[in-house]
């Protein structure tokens, strides 16, 4: 369960049964979480079509890289959710900020390909 809202995390994300999920550098501790949670997923592979993807990045130009790709393979009503470390002292090093990745990515939650955005603390 999610330590932050008492919501589970595949609840916050609105997996589904059935879902193709791609989830990308996701560290363990949360893609256990999201297994924990009895869903019948299917995980996508490299190139497949996805429903949900949740994908975890440090830096702009890995993130443009990923969009522009998953852009081809995300279903009609499907989403993409973006994690980065936090800003905080431990956490890793990484060249995302909410306004800049809003500011250049946000574009995509404005066509049929929707990209909502979210900012989680990885160690």
């Amino acid at each position: 369960m999610s330590a932050y809202s008492g919501t589970p995390l595949a609840k916050k994300l609105n997996l589904k049964d059935g879902h193709r999920v791609l989830l990308l550098a996701m560290p363990q501790p949360i893609r256990d979480e999201i297994c924990s949670q009895g869903l019948s997923l299917i995980f996508a592979k490299t190139g497949d079509p996805v429903d949900a993807a949740h994908i975890f990045v440090t830096e702009k130009r890995k993130l443009a890289e990923l969009i522009t790709e998953l852009r081809e393979r995300i279903a009609q009503d499907g989403m993409i959710w973006v994690s980065w470390p936090k800003k905080h002292r431990n956490a890793k090093r990484t060249s995302l900020r909410i306004r800049s990745v809003m500011s250049r990515f946000l574009w995509a939650s404005s066509t049929s390909r929707c990209a909502p955005l979210t900012k989680c603390g990885l160690a």
